[in-house]
């Protein structure tokens, strides 16, 4: 085979595993994020922290902490802490983020298949 062929299957081959690498890690990003309260599932992502920072922010009644609220699943939820679950929001949703934020840097990293498979050791 000619060598040039060769060098675009070993390089379509390492894009290829590349894109799955960062498809993998993305979905354990997902996984991560998902927090469970009062059995309900929620999110950690900007729009949910957001969208709970903004109803803390707008309370009438700024002693009031507890608030019924729609889960990911459209379940109406009781919050009993809404103060204490946006924090677990944001914990969450860094914690996550700066993990996934590691692992694609790896990832980005990698100069070739035996690398990003972790095969051999990254530099």
């Amino acid at each position: 085979m000619d060598e040039r062929l060769i060098k675009a299957l070993d390089f379509s081959n390492f894009k290829l595993s590349l894109n799955n690498q960062k498809k993998l890690i993305l979905n354990k990003l997902e996984d991560k994020l998902i927090i469970y309260e009062n059995n309900g599932k929620f999110t950690a992502n900007k729009e949910t922290i957001s969208y709970i920072a903004c109803l803390v922010n707008n309370f009438t009644h700024k002693d009031q902490k507890t608030l019924i609220i729609l889960d990911d699943l459209n379940k109406p939820i009781k919050i009993l802490d809404i103060n204490n679950f946006l924090e677990k929001l944001i914990d969450i949703h860094t914690i996550a983020t700066n993990e996934y934020y590691i692992e694609y840097e790896k990832i980005s990293r990698s100069r070739n298949i035996k690398k990003l498979l972790n095969l051999e050791e990254n530099e």
